[in-house]
């Protein structure tokens, strides 16, 4: 009976690892298309995540006098099985309902609407974790907490693998989540017959049923979708490694949405001439030009008006040039050529040089994006410029008046550009358009249009006064500050601007977060015994370094919405190895606790140096890939072998050592997440958070050592 039971829990241990990995990734996936493919999300999905699994963990430990503990699990498995559906649909069908369409999503209102829908699903499976390990240590008579923490990460990584390696290529979404609702029914299926209890084991099949029954019948995918654009028709849906593509039509317009965010129309003549002609009329005699995105818009036409040789177009997301094809006639004149590839790999490897790059992006409000804004792809641009190149880049208007946040997010672009070219001007427009070169270049559009004999409808003597555009750009000019840093790959300066400017519509002071942050990691220090708070502190670096690898990857090669999955899997593997088989190969012991915190520390700074050199051999995409995985690993690995050496260290009961390792691990990786998304990356930069994670764990070593004093002799 109890061997059955035993294997019936480890099962169940393991398909918990399973639904939990493949839901967070899924759900990740979801928060980042429909909120614009921002990162914060990233980091705002995961702390909470972290936060109310560890709470569910802590709250776990009630249930120690339960008798039936077993039928209490079967009862949470059920509820996991259907959750995960539900959270996803309610998330869609909310939405539009807690948030007006088109407007700004707040801070407090998106970290509310993630905290409530994560709520029920974190706290049954962190209760699920406690549970797992007061009955399996009872079962097998001694304490097991670690072995209950490997298997779940062993569920974490066949979930990972699956999904990524099979689901993400064969199902949708919603397709994904109904095959894990069978997945989780099959372990309160076997538990059931375990415990011989065959009402129960029949109750599993026939909710199994009912849910799926919906996935037959309907196309839940499709429904979901036409939820975040109402009153408009949905031409297609499609999942890419860079996030998800949304083609809408309404009165005959197209509209292209990437990640939620609205790309461009099908019909914007007056955005499309001022793109292009602001920067086309710079040059004497342009034949060469590179666009990267937006040319489904139709600026591809504008710029065939002038006697153009050959256009090369690239997009942020390389599947919206197929898709272009089939729904535009934007791409159809042999002269332009529609490269598949990301435009900041095409830059650095191509050999041929352009007259003109234009660039056609949203602000930098997403590390994606900021990779377009910054010292380094600016040099790289102006390699491939030819002599009296022009380049053009926009940011949204600032309007007649400038907020502390835009003068700054200006005044970054217009230093990080002086500093590669001579002469850099603003021509103000729909949107701020900014035009660099090393050779001169004119306010005069107008004459410039006239001379060239252009046809356009806006861009011309009725709609432009040159001297009125040389005024207006004189005072913007003046409102900038000379001062600022420049903004670059690895110290993402717009991009942490544009987080400043976001928060400033909410009056919300980022310096007051970080004080708040920081009262629960005070309270931390203060209150928990030492082995604990070196595993807050290792909880924090397992969060903090994996969201640092999912930016670097993101600033490096552009698609991190691919590699979500894998990294989080990896890192998952590495828990698995290190919690399972590092302790079998190394007594764990006080010293050994602390000289790991010490090692963690370690890597955390050699990191620093890596992403550096991983930045400049980002034409070895294989090899680069392959480091990535490893160092997801390797973190994971030093994380897992940590937490084994915290449980088996402590000498408390089994309910109370589990629930209170697990959840302070968890807050340490919820604050870490939330710290490293929104406060210490964007203002400090991936290297200096690198820093500052080996100097929390050198700190943290340092009071493990002080606290338990000079052990000769492991424990």
């Amino acid at each position: 009976m109890n061997i059955k039971i035993e294997s019936g829990l480890k099962y169940s241990v393991i398909i918990l690892g399973i639904s939990a990995i493949t839901t967070q990734i899924i759900l990740l996936r979801e928060f980042l298309s429909v909120f614009y493919g921002n990162e914060l999300i990233m980091g705002i999905l995961l702390s909470n995540w972290m936060l109310l699994t560890g709470t569910g963990a802590f709250l776990g430990k009630t249930v120690k006098k339960i008798k039936e503990k077993l039928k209490l699990i079967y009862a949470f498995q059920i509820v996991i099985s259907i959750l995960p559906v539900v959270t996803v649909f309610s998330f869609y069908l909310f939405h539009n309902i807690a948030f007006v369409p088109g407007k700004m999503f707040g801070p407090v209102e998106t970290w509310l609407i993630i905290l409530l829908l994560l709520i029920p699903y974190c706290l049954v499976s962190g209760a699920l974790f406690t549970i797992f390990s007061i009955e399996y240590s009872n079962i097998t008579g001694r304490k097991n907490i670690n072995k209950v923490y490997g298997l779940e990460a062993i569920g974490s990584i066949i979930g990972g693998l699956i999904f990524n390696f099979l689901l993400v290529f064969f199902l949708k979404t919603f397709q994904s989540l109904f095959l894990l609702l069978l997945i989780n029914m099959s372990s309160a299926f076997i538990l059931s017959s375990a415990m011989k209890k065959p009402l129960l084991k029949y109750l599993a099949i026939c909710l199994a049923i009912v849910f799926l029954i919906p996935a037959f019948l309907l196309d839940p995918d499709k429904k979901t979708r036409e939820l975040l654009y109402p009153d408009q028709e949905i031409i297609l849906y499609e999942e890419t490694p860079y996030g998800k593509i949304d083609i809408t039509e309404i009165a005959g317009q197209k509209n292209f949405y990437d990640n939620g965010s609205l790309l461009f129309t099908s019909y914007q003549p007056l955005d499309n001439e001022e793109i292009i002609h602001y920067a086309m009329v710079q040059h004497p005699k342009p034949e060469k030009v590179l666009l990267i995105s937006g040319g489904l818009s139709g600026t591809t036409k504008e710029i065939l008006k002038y006697n153009i040789k050959q256009v090369d177009y690239v997009e942020m997301n390389p599947w919206l040039l197929d898709l272009g094809k089939e729904y535009t006639s934007a791409l159809d004149d042999k002269i332009i050529n529609s490269i598949g590839k990301d435009p900041r790999r095409l830059v650095k490897q191509q050999d041929d040089t352009y007259d003109i790059v234009i660039i056609d992006l949203p602000d930098p409000s997403t590390a994606q994006i900021n990779r377009f804004y910054t010292y380094e792809f600016f040099k790289e641009v102006k390699q491939v410029l030819k002599p009296g190149g022009i380049l053009s880049t926009n940011l949204a208007s600032a309007g007649n008046y400038m907020s502390q946040e835009a003068i700054m997010t200006h005044s970054v672009l217009l230093n990080t550009l002086k500093e590669v070219f001579n002469n850099v001007i603003i021509i103000p427009g729909t949107k701020d358009y900014y035009i660099a070169s090393d050779e001169e270049i004119t306010y005069n559009i107008v004459e410039q249009i006239i001379l060239k004999k252009i046809n356009t409808i806006y861009v011309n003597e009725y709609y432009l006064d040159d001297e009125l555009t040389r005024l207006r750009a004189g005072k913007i000019m003046e409102s900038l500050d000379p001062d600022t840093r420049l903004n670059t790959d690895f110290k993402p300066l717009a991009y942490y601007e544009q987080i400043l400017y976001w928060l400033s519509h909410f009056k919300i002071n980022i310096w007051l977060f970080l004080v708040l942050l920081l009262i629960p990691v005070i309270f931390v220090f203060i209150k928990s015994n030492a082995i604990n708070i070196g595993l807050f502190a290792s909880g924090f670096t397992g969060s903090s370094v994996t969201f640092i690898l999912l930016i670097s990857f993101q600033v490096i090669y552009g698609y991190v919405y691919q590699m979500i999955g894998i990294i989080i899997t990896l890192f998952m593997a590495g828990l698995a190895l290190g919690s399972l088989v590092f302790p079998r190969l190394i007594s764990p012991g006080i010293k050994k606790y602390y000289t790991f915190q010490f090692i963690i520390g370690l890597f955390a700074i050699i990191l620093s140096l890596l992403m550096i050199s991983l930045s400049r051999l980002s034409t070895w995409m294989i090899m680069v890939n392959i480091i990535f995985n490893l160092l997801s690993l390797i973190c994971g690995i030093l994380i897992g072998f940590q937490y084994a050496q915290a449980t088996i260290l402590q000498r408390e009961n089994v309910a109370r050592i589990a629930s209170s390792t697990y959840s302070i691990d968890l807050l340490g990786s919820a604050i870490g997440a939330l710290a490293a998304a929104i406060f210490l990356i964007p203002l400090t930069g991936i290297i200096n958070t690198c820093f500052f994670i080996g100097i929390i764990n050198i700190l943290a070593g340092l009071i493990v050592l002080i606290k338990t004093g000079t052990v000769t002799s492991d424990q």
